[in-house]
């Protein structure tokens, strides 16, 4: 099981919040009002303009659960899904969808103090992976690497009330803002669970 090492320091910095009835913001990541049925051809896809790649298991009609993926500084949405260490491995026996988002440029965001405008397309990017896939809004994750992982951290905790979990293999920084969470059967603020591995790829 991977661990997670940094959960002191970052939620310690951090205040949550939950976001019921909140209204847009900067790093806002915003969930398909609606879904498709039924998923699209299974395997790998490639989405309009530089939404990324999507990729979906085989043999599976049901709705699923849905990874983003964050490349690193420089790379591309296809490297998840290159050589023998390609994703497409994992989302088949996992029986999950892969979303593989394209950066508009060289990397994520600006830095500890700014978003950027790279979660824009993030959305935009998950509109038409719904419009695709039947996908299990209940049940969605956000990962990356380097870069790509610093970003997954910092919008998978200021919107902990969208995702469930997060990994982040070598993140670098953590853009400073609200964390969030979901109301729980006792009214408690539940946190994503975020995975740090040691070793990555």
């Amino acid at each position: 099981m991977l661990q997670w090492h940094f959960e002191p320091v970052f939620i310690g910095c951090l205040s949550v919040a939950t976001s019921f009835g909140a209204t847009a913001e900067l790093g806002r990541v915003v969930i398909p009002v609606k879904s498709a049925t039924q998923n699209a051809s299974s395997g790998l896809q490639k989405l309009s303009g530089r939404n990324g790649v999507l990729y979906i298991p085989t043999g599976h009609a049901e709705p699923l659960p849905l990874l983003i993926l964050l490349h690193k500084a420089g790379g591309s949405a296809s490297e998840w899904f290159a050589g023998g260490g390609s994703y497409a491995a994992y989302a088949d026996k996992g029986r999950f969808i892969i979303l593989a988002s394209e950066s508009p440029s060289q990397s994520w965001g600006t830095g500890p103090k700014n978003w950027g405008y790279d979660y824009v397309a993030i959305n935009r990017a998950l509109e038409e992976a719904f419009a695709r896939c039947a996908i299990d809004r209940n049940r969605l994750a956000i990962g990356g690497f380097s870069d790509g992982a610093s970003y997954a951290l910092s919008l998978g905790l200021a919107n902990g009330d969208v995702f469930g979990y997060v990994i982040a293999f070598s993140p670098g920084f953590i853009v400073r803002a609200h964390a969030r969470g979901r109301l729980g059967n006792n009214n408690e603020v539940q946190i994503p669970r975020v995975y740090c591995p040691r070793h990555c790829r």
